[in-house]
C-alpha cells in the first residue's frame, strides 16, 4: 500500500492497533471462560471418531459418509 497521506497512515495504524487489542481481549475473556474454541471441539470430536473407529467399523463409515456429504452440501468439493 503506497501511503501519499500521512492522515491515512495514521488512521491506518490506528485502526490496526485497535483491531489488535479488541482480539487480544476477546481471547482474554475465552481463555477466562474456558470456553473451547473451533480447534479444541475438532481435537476432541477426532478423539471420539477414533474410538468408534476402533469400536465399530460400520458406524465410522456411516459417519465419515454423512460428514463428507454434509460438507459437500455446504459447498465444498469431495
Amino acid at each position: 500500500m503506497d501511503w501519499h497521506d500521512q492522515q491515512d497512515l495514521a488512521r491506518y495504524r490506528r485502526r490496526k492497533r485497535k483491531q489488535r487489542d479488541y482480539q487480544a481481549n476477546y481471547r482474554a475473556k475465552l481463555a477466562d471462560a474456558k470456553t473451547p474454541e473451533r480447534d479444541d471441539v475438532a481435537a476432541v470430536l477426532m478423539g471420539v471418531y477414533l474410538d468408534v473407529l476402533v469400536l465399530d467399523h460400520k458406524a465410522a463409515v456411516e459417519f465419515s459418509r454423512r460428514l463428507v456429504e454434509g460438507l459437500v452440501a455446504d459447498g465444498y468439493d469431495r
